[in-house]
């Protein structure tokens, strides 16, 4: 092959690559989304745990505990839970901060009784077409993780002017749905924590052992 030729071929091939990045920069859009303050209100009175409601007594959620949430496509909903539920709960430590492709946007509760104020989420997978996004919820409640998610709402990406999109605010009627919050999972602990909790609970015990 002669070096015109292959001058040429290189171009070529430039010029593709250029087109396929740009394709897939302007694919890339905007959401904006919400969660509505007391998401687990009169429509769904389900709790984490052996929690029964916002307050101050026993058994009381306080109205200041932060909640995180995560954004997500229905479509990818099962991929998401599976990074959360693994057996080895390598997904605890990067709650909020998880950078796989399936979490489009988090956001944490600023007020009271979990409510997060509108966010925008950014990411190849959101367009400007129609799609159905649900929220999941995150809280740690002594020192245990629940989460739960909401059922679907649908929402429209835009890429500079907020007009052409529509948000997505998850409110009582999403987390009380059909589909969605039915009850909260607990998520395992970190494995080396629970790995560093046997070994301390066999030391106490063979402490326990020698004294005797």
């Amino acid at each position: 092959m002669n070096k015109e030729r292959k001058t040429e071929m290189k171009k070529v091939m430039m010029t593709a690559f250029a087109v396929v990045l740009a394709a897939g920069m302007a694919s890339a859009a905007n959401l904006n989304w919400n969660v509505a303050a007391q998401f687990m209100g009169p429509n769904n009175p389900v709790y984490p745990g052996s929690y029964t409601g916002w307050g101050t007594g026993a058994g009381q959620i306080a109205a200041d505990t932060v909640f995180t949430y995560a954004l997500v496509l229905q479509s990818d909903l099962t991929s998401a839970l599976g990074l959360i539920t693994d057996a080895d709960g390598s997904f605890i430590p990067t709650i909020g901060s998880n950078d796989n492709a399936a979490f489009l946007g988090w956001g944490q509760s600023t007020g009271s009784r979990g409510a997060m104020s509108e966010q925008v989420a950014a990411s190849s997978k959101i367009t400007t077409s129609s799609a159905d996004y649900i929220a999941i919820a995150f809280v740690n409640l002594g020192g245990t993780w629940y989460y739960t998610y909401s059922d679907i709402y649908p929402g429209t990406g835009y890429t500079t002017n907020v007009d052409d999109g529509t948000a997505a605010p998850f409110t009582y009627a999403e987390f009380g749905g059909s589909d969605g919050m039915g009850a909260w999972g607990v998520i395992a602990p970190e494995p080396v924590s629970a790995a560093l909790l046997a070994l301390g609970l066999a030391a106490v015990g063979l402490r326990r052992r020698f004294r005797k």
